[in-house]
């Protein structure tokens, strides 16, 4: 069996191996790619929610951050 990779630089490289460890590596891709789609399918990437022109809005105030430290800290 002839196992394909490709590589970020789009080079590809074919490797012989034995049917039977060929067929183990194909099940670990397979469940590799599961694993992978199962964990970022409801994921969106900021960079897409600002195209739509969606923003993460950011309530913090620096001010109040320090405040509230040094309140912490006389406690």
């Amino acid at each position: 069996m002839v196992i394909k990779y490709k590589f970020l630089d789009n080079t590809t490289s074919e490797v012989e191996v034995d049917d039977e460890l060929g067929k183990h590596i194909t099940e670990m891709d397979e469940a590799d790619y599961n694993l992978n789609r199962k964990e970022t399918r409801r994921h969106d990437y900021i960079s897409e929610l600002e195209e739509k022109g969606r923003y993460i809005t950011d309530d913090s105030d620096p001010l109040e951050d320090v405040l509230k430290e040094e309140r912490i800290c006389r406690l």
